[in-house]
């Protein structure tokens, strides 16, 4: 579902019906209303770390998977493109991908979208333990805050945390740009196609390779 029809439906939710939605739409209201219930109701394992101990790329945890993800603006179309990665615990690739053609409003909402698509991206694997690096502390910072106003980074924030919900473990911590140079190239790439793209190992463009390949390297 696209960002903006979920956000129709929670301000349907809130406000009431002062606006007419889509069949779509209210076709997922029930389900909308199952996933935030499950959110507010599950304890699970979250931790939000901005600290950044490391300039080089580093494998997650045992049993552990790594989410990189990255945004990319494109002046000429005032849209963001958005790439993720994601690799197990010796530093393989499970699959990843890049969404073109998003808007936000800030740097920190596309970021926000980024992890999110991510995530959602991530759960198709069915990972349990999932460690999620940004190169945007404000976005990790904004996932740490329970202290939110009721704007569309609060909306966003809770999307992020419901898609949590199935995971056992999950962490979501700052890194930097050097460290995030697959998800990036990932995000620029966003910014060349019309329609999202996918690669798990078999199928891998030779340039996403060597940059895992550098990422590898540096370890």
């Amino acid at each position: 579902m696209m960002v903006w029809e979920v956000w129709n439906v929670r301000n349907w939710l809130v406000h009431g019906p002062s606006q007419e939605l889509s069949g779509l739409e209210l076709a997922s209201i029930p389900g909308f209303l199952e996933d935030l219930q499950r959110y507010r109701m599950t304890p699970i394992c979250q931790v939000f770390d901005c600290s950044c101990a490391s300039l080089h790329w580093s494998l997650p945890e045992h049993d552990y998977f790594r989410l990189d993800t990255d945004t990319s603006w494109s002046e000429q179309h005032g849209l963001y493109g958005v790439g993720a990665v994601l690799r197990d615990s010796h530093g393989k690739l499970i699959g990843a991908g890049s969404w073109p053609r998003l808007y936000a409003s800030s740097v920190g909402q596309a970021e926000l979208i980024s992890i999110s698509k991510g995530l959602q991206y991530a759960r198709e694997f069915q990972v349990t333990h999932l460690c999620v690096f940004n190169d945007a502390m404000g976005a990790i910072s904004l996932l740490g805050s329970s202290l939110l106003p009721c704007n569309e980074d609060r909306f966003l924030v809770d999307e992020v945390k419901n898609l949590g919900v199935s995971l056992d473990v999950i962490s979501f911590k700052y890194t930097s740009h050097e460290c995030n140079g697959v998800a990036y190239s990932l995000a620029r790439f966003a910014l060349s196609i019309d329609v999202p793209m996918f690669w798990s190992e078999i199928d891998s463009l030779q340039w996403l390779c060597e940059c895992i390949q550098v990422d590898l390297s540096a370890l």
